[in-house]
């Protein structure tokens, strides 16, 4: 502790002199006490030392060598350890402050020494101080160190406690010296509630094309910072003009439309401008084309709404309450008294709009699908699907409808249009055709069929239309002259013309469309004659665009009755045996059985035609089968006739016919069965025998039923002679195969001539006899 010494001097405390270990130190000082390398040497060396015995040796060489900047920023940095820690209170930072300002009266140019004063009075909060000692900073160094000076000079204005208005001059300073870091002065003046300064700024920054944010910051985010600011104080902000801001950054910036038009619909109902705010909503919904905008805009207008209605009928019940409590006093003055009186009970002058509000929510509700439908047209105005469904939504409403049609039809391109831009003049004309009113109907088809639609087929459609709607009203005659009209081929002088013009549409090539001609010879089926029927397909025929079915058709539309269907068949399929394949023959005498009436089934010719087709060219089982079939429909043509004639028995015996006159039918009905050729001993033609069989000397002879037919060598038929055909195939068609073939034959030809001919099947042995 010091106390004044006898001398008059400060006393020092004995553990502050020099001790004997200092001797060295402190001789060489004496020698040279200007040599800084002395006096560093001597510090280092009592490193260790407590920080009052240092700060004597600081003192002692700073009053030696007060410019070294060595010596002042070391004992500077030991003082502000040496008080850290303690409260701001302490007399230690005074010593401390009093330290740093004679250090500047010669490190005034060092930026260092600076900062550590400047940090450590920010610390201590000596506001007034610390704002002081950054100006004579500023002051003293040069402008090239300043933006050392001014983040911590910032940094202490913005802390809480200091004057607004202080902390703007500092700013706004700030800014004369890099107006590059504006956005932390907006940011300074948004967090002071300065809305005003801040708008204004903003502005300025989103005018300023050569502006580039510091922060990494779009113009795009700016600009919402700016719309925000506006919208949500509006009230606290003026001067600026805040529609044609917003509106600029609506044309601007189409990535936030929805929420630009919100934010400026939300400006004017904070400033109570309710019937202006809703116009500004309608106006939005009526232009955004994305339907992630229309759904924000939507949202905000019906809350908008919906509170407007529960704020009234909030005020209402409060109203109704005050009425309920008392009568109204008697203080009002004379013209409110008379407004009352003249106004009172007309309907502009009533305060309870409820209604009127709880219409406009419901009414907004309702046109959701309709707003939402406009969307989606603005987006592609040539979107027929969203044109139909647009219809739908007024489907109570035909005037609309009918609106609607007219509006699509104007605007939907058919080059562009995207699915099929006839249908909607198809729906527009049933629409008139469901309210019996033809001749509109007639009129819209009239204008369709002149549109240059993208493809032929659509116009096709369009025409097929027209004719079904006038079937379906027995206009039959009008409808085979539109079918008429639509196929006519276009004249010469009509083809030259749009040869010249270079745009051919697709009425040129209507009289070519294939849809149109089939539905054109089907009418001519219905409603024509066989000439006009024929014609039709005669021009289609001509015009190449038959196809195979439309060939099917018209053949079957000249195909002969079925008792002249013989000679056709035959001579087919001679034309497939001489020409083509015998599978193809054997197929068309199978549909010609099939075909023919059931008396050509006895004809004899047809069985032996089929019968030297199968000698010819077939093998021993299609020859059986041809044989089967035979006696089947020979077989069962006579069970026809049985059954009739027993029927007509019974027909006559119920009718009272005597049994001698009956007798004599029978036998004028079966004339066949009398006079038909017996052969086999006696057995009748056509005659398939169940198991016994009666014979003329009257003896009974037993036979089995040869619907299976079977050719034993031993058979006395007729058939037994029979010569097969044969067709030799090729040998190099099987290549090396056939040589091993015919060896095998050969082996086997020696083994049949040796005694092994019993082993031989029928139709080998008709071979060896055909050989022979």
């Amino acid at each position: 502790m010091a106390v004044p010494p006898a001398t008059g001097a400060a006393e020092i405390s004995p553990d502050l002199y020099p001790s004997e270990d200092d001797l060295p130190y402190e001789e060489e000082i004496l020698r040279n006490p200007f040599s800084l390398k002395l006096w560093w040497r001597y510090l280092i060396a009592r490193s260790s030392a407590p920080f009052r015995r240092r700060a004597v040796i600081y003192e002692r060489a700073l009053k030696a060598l007060p410019g070294s900047y060595k010596l002042w920023h070391a004992y500077l940095r030991e003082r502000l350890d040496a008080v850290r820690g303690r409260p701001v209170s302490d007399p230690a930072f005074d010593s401390l402050n009093n330290t740093f300002e004679r250090a500047l009266v010669t490190m005034h140019k060092m930026p260092r020494i600076w900062l550590m004063y400047l940090a450590s009075l920010s610390e201590q909060r000596l506001l007034t101080r610390g704002r002081r000692t950054f100006d004579r900073a500023l002051r003293a160094l040069p402008v090239t160190q300043h933006d050392r000076i001014w983040e911590p000079y910032l940094a202490l204005v913005s802390l809480p406690g200091v004057p607004v208005e202080t902390s703007l001059r500092v700013f706004r300073r700030y800014l004369l010296f890099d107006p590059s870091h504006i956005e932390n002065f907006i940011n300074f003046l948004i967090a002071s509630r300065r809305w005003q300064e801040a708008a204004e700024r903003l502005a300025g920054v989103l005018n300023d094309d050569s502006f580039h944010s510091i922060k990494g910051k779009t113009r795009h985010q700016l600009w919402l910072e700016l719309c925000d600011i506006l919208t949500r104080h509006a009230t606290e902000v003026s001067g600026l003009k805040v529609d044609a801001i917003i509106r600029g950054g609506i044309r601007r910036y189409t990535d936030e439309v929805g929420r630009l038009w919100t934010s400026l619909a939300d400006y004017y109902v904070r400033r109570g401008l309710y019937e202006k705010a809703r116009d500004i909503f309608e106006e939005g919904i009526q232009t955004v084309t994305t339907v992630r905008d229309f759904s924000v805009i939507f949202e905000s207008y019906a809350q908008f709404e919906q509170s407007a209605l529960a704020a009234k009928i909030e005020t209402a019940e409060e109203e109704q309450e005050e009425d309920g409590e008392g009568e109204e006093d008697g203080r009002r003055d004379g013209l409110s008294k008379l407004t009352k009186k003249f106004l009172d009970g007309f309907w502009l002058n009533d305060d309870d709009d409820t209604d009127l509000r709880m219409a406009r929510f419901e009414n907004l509700l309702s046109r959701r699908p309709e707003l939402l439908n406009s969307v989606l047209l603005r987006q592609n105005p040539h979107n027929v699907e969203q044109w139909h469904r647009r219809v739908k939504i007024f489907e109570n409403d035909p005037a609309k409808q009918v609106f609607t049609y007219i509006e699509a039809v104007r605007t939907v391109d058919p080059m562009k249009a995207v699915g099929k831009p006839h249908t909607l003049w198809i729906a527009f004309a049933r629409l008139y055709e469901s309210h019996k009113d033809l001749k509109n109907a007639r009129d819209i088809f009239e204008k369709a069929v002149n549109v240059n639609y993208k493809t032929v087929d659509h116009l096709a459609t369009v025409w097929c239309e027209y004719a079904e709607m006038e079937l379906r009203h027995k206009n039959f005659g009008r409808a085979l002259e539109l079918m008429r009209k639509a196929t006519a081929e276009p004249s010469v002088e009509v083809k030259r013309r749009v040869a010249a013009d270079g745009n051919e549409p697709v009425q040129m090539k209507l009289h070519k469309s294939l849809r149109l001609w089939s539905f054109y010879v089907d009418l001519e089926e219905s409603l024509g004659s066989l000439e006009s029927t024929r014609a039709v397909y005669e021009k289609i025929l001509d015009l190449r665009i038959a196809t195979p079915q439309i060939i099917l058709n018209y053949a079957f539309l000249l195909e002969a009755p079925a008792n002249e269907v013989k000679p056709i068949y035959l001579q087919y399929a001679k034309l497939e045996e001489e020409y083509g394949l015998a599978k193809r023959a054997m197929k068309v005498y199978d549909q010609a059985v099939k075909a023919v009436p059931d008396n050509p089934r006895s004809d004899p010719d047809f069985w032996k035609v089929w019968k030297d087709f199968e000698i010819q060219h077939g093998n021993e089982d299609t020859f059986r089968e041809m044989l089967r079939i035979s006696r089947s429909v020979s077989a069962s043509y006579s069970q026809d006739q049985k059954l009739n004639l027993e029927e007509a028995v019974d027909t006559l015996k119920r009718a009272g016919v005597p049994e001698d006159e009956m007798a004599t039918l029978e036998r004028q009905l079966a004339p066949a069965a009398a006079n038909s050729p017996v052969k086999n001993g006696g057995r009748m033609l056509n005659f398939v025998s169940a198991g016994s069989e009666s014979q003329s000397d009257g003896g009974i002879r037993l036979t089995a039923n040869n619907e299976d037919i079977e050719l034993p060598e031993e058979s006395d038929s007729e058939d037994d002679k029979i010569e097969i055909a044969q067709k030799n195939v090729p040998a190099s068609v099987f290549g090396d195969l056939a040589e091993k073939v015919t060896k095998d034959e050969d082996k086997g030809a020696d083994a049949a001539d040796n005694g092994g001919s019993s082993l031989l099947g029928a139709l080998e042995r008709i071979k060896r006899q055909r050989r022979q």
